[in-house]
């Protein structure tokens, strides 16, 4: 029974380590995608330009 006790620690002490790196990677990825986002050309049709055109 402590021998499951140990392996049941170090297997959390693992799951944590890698839930944590998962989260700041999944923050950088999102931060990447902002500062990308920033360099995107406005869509016409999204804010009525092309149809304004038309008219």
């Amino acid at each position: 029974m402590q021998q499951i006790i140990q392996h049941n620690r170090a297997l959390l002490t693992t799951t944590d380590n890698i839930k944590s790196l998962l989260a700041h990677e999944i923050k950088e990825a999102q931060g990447g995608r902002t500062a990308l986002n920033g360099y995107r050309q406005p869509n016409p049709v999204a804010n009525g330009a092309l149809l304004r055109r038309l008219l």
